[in-house]
């Protein structure tokens, strides 16, 4: 049960922070993977450079590659996918939080760890980011 508060908490975040915290959420990934997809977009000087991998923005520009071809590629999915995305990958950090204690101190502990990451504003703020 623990976990599936981790996902629905991960999740609310993507819904709930809809601010900007730094640049980089947007000009070192979205704005990347938008412009590998639809071909529009700024590229900063990094970019242009060569400077920077395209690794990580080609992993978010894998749902925005779907929803291009299922034709739901509306801005508002535009901006959700990637967070909704990452918000997935945060999960996948509880979990695996999760199954690092329960190997190196037991259930109890992994618990109250999980709890701890969750209770955390600052992860709550950062964690539906794509940088």
């Amino acid at each position: 049960p623990l976990l599936y508060v981790a996902l629905v908490v991960r999740l609310v975040s993507v819904f709930v922070i809809q601010t900007s915290y730094v640049p980089d959420e947007t000009w070192q990934c979205t704005e990347v993977a938008h412009k590998l997809v639809f071909g529009t977009g700024h590229l900063t000087w990094e970019w242009k450079e060569g400077l920077r991998s395209y690794l990580h923005p080609l992993l978010f520009s894998v749902p925005l590659q779907l929803l291009k071809v299922l034709r739901i590629d509306t801005a508002w999915m535009v901006i959700i996918f990637p967070r909704l995305l990452q918000a997935v990958l945060s999960f996948l950090s509880d979990v695996l939080l999760y199954r690092l204690v329960v190997k190196l101190y037991g259930h109890s502990q992994a618990t109250y760890s999980v709890i701890m990451q969750l209770s955390s504003w600052y992860l709550f703020y950062v964690s539906p980011r794509p940088w």
